[in-house]
């Protein structure tokens, strides 16, 4: 009973998915997945609740993954073990450039397709987290640096965020190879590293 419970899980989300990516989260009906799936419409709402949890728990892996990233680096989880250096920023990008290539396919459901969802302002979150941990990075990269404390403005932090996630936007929307990605990418870590160093410079 339980595998076949499984697969009948499987089978709603695996169509269901396909239905997203083709309509989008508002296009999309819990009828037509039902269709699709070959589940009958009343039975769906024993597997899933409402499509918004469905959605949901097609992109978790996704939103879980990122979440995390952003838990991962913040400055107390990340730098003892890792130097703030230029050479580091590069890596970064190299990998950021390869986790964009191979999750494309969701990024672009996550980014482009899900209004009308609770995930519609998943952006928003991250560019909000992320510009909390810029403030935290400022402070101690400076006392570090210069011994004296320097917090950038939070309106400049919040746009650097957002840059950071317009560049991830604009790199999906002009469809970029991941050699080009992590080409650009490390352009505008040179660029942010440096002009981090000048704001902090300048403050000293």
């Amino acid at each position: 009973m339980q595998v076949k419970k499984e697969k009948v899980t499987q089978a709603i989300t695996d169509n269901a998915y396909l239905e997203f990516l083709e309509k989008g989260y508002q296009g999309t009906s819990m009828r037509s997945i039902a269709k699709r799936s070959g589940i009958s419409l009343a039975n769906i709402y024993n597997y899933f609740s409402s499509k918004d949890d469905l959605f949901c728990e097609i992109l978790r892996p996704l939103t879980d993954n990122i979440l995390g990233y952003i838990e991962y680096i913040r400055p107390e989880n990340y730098l003892e073990d890792h130097l703030e250096s230029l050479e580091e920023h590069m890596v970064i990008a190299e990998k950021m450039a390869e986790y964009i290539d191979r999750e494309r396919e969701k990024l672009n459901l996550l980014l482009f397709k899900a209004a009308g969802s609770s995930l519609e302002r998943f952006r928003d979150k991250v560019i909000d987290l992320y510009t909390e941990i810029s403030l935290s990075y400022s402070k101690i990269i400076s006392l570090k640096e210069t011994g004296k404390e320097f917090i950038v403005s939070e309106f400049v932090a919040h746009n650097i965020a957002g840059t950071w996630a317009n560049f991830i936007v604009e790199s999906l929307m002009h469809n970029l190879s991941k050699e080009d990605i992590a080409k650009s990418g490390k352009e505008m870590m040179l660029f942010m590293y440096n002009g981090w160093t000048a704001l902090m410079r300048e403050k000293d």
